[in-house]
């Protein structure tokens, strides 16, 4: 059995956990001099953030897409029931017509 590739949630916690190994290692150094698994930390956190985000503004769009869509089928059960009441009305007209002759 293969492991599969990792998510970007794994691919972030193996950059975290990489990140805190270094900060243990370094102790407190400058900026100038921070580890490459700090900037790789960073990195992986910010296109974690990108991926939500793209997910989150494609999610609104499905959703108004899909109230788009619900509304438009309401609207379409509502001219018809209106279309079968007019129906009704003239066959009862109709018939009130021909029970006069």
């Amino acid at each position: 059995m293969t492991a599969s590739p990792p998510t970007a949630a794994a691919t972030l916690r193996i950059a975290a956990a990489a990140l805190l190994a270094a900060k243990k290692e370094a102790g407190d150094t400058a900026p100038t001099t921070r580890p490459a698994a700090a900037d790789a930390g960073a990195v992986a956190a910010i296109t974690l953030k990108a991926a939500v985000s793209a997910l989150a503004d494609a999610a609104e769009a499905a959703r108004a897409s899909a109230s788009a869509a619900c509304e438009a089928a309401d609207a379409g059960g509502l001219a018809l029931q209106t279309l079968l009441y007019e129906a009704r009305h003239y066959d009862r007209e109709i018939e009130a017509c021909w029970a006069f002759r």
